[in-house]
């Protein structure tokens, strides 16, 4: 299987089902499933609006998130950032609520140092 750079224009099958790739000089690839890589971007820009900064997507994951340090903290004082809005890795329920705990946490103490 080689690898075919041209651009594709549309898909082709039954109903619902794929069948192949159609490409702009017509031209087929015979295909039963497709996996297209995509960049995942806040939904809202608040963070940015109150001046946090993001990261960049990588090659691998491909994920912009706001970024914090170990302890959730943004860089902008009493701004903590948590879930899947913090992370760099794709959404999981399990590391969004412990990010989510960790942040929880360091806002606590932050507010109880009397900061």
């Amino acid at each position: 299987m080689g690898l075919d750079e041209g651009p594709v224009s549309g898909f082709d099958g039954p109903g619902s089902e794929l069948r192949a790739a159609v490409f702009a000089d017509g031209g087929e690839l015979s295909i039963g499933a497709l996996l297209v890589r995509t960049t995942l971007h806040q939904r809202s820009s608040l963070a940015s609006a109150l001046g946090a900064s993001l990261t960049e997507p990588d090659e691998m994951l491909s994920v912009e998130a706001i970024k914090v340090d170990a302890m959730s903290r943004t860089g902008v004082s009493g701004l903590y950032a948590a879930g899947d809005a913090a992370t760099s890795v794709p959404p999981f329920m399990a590391a969004a609520t412990a990010s989510g705990y960790l942040a929880g946490a360091a806002a606590a103490v932050q507010l109880a140092a009397g900061y």
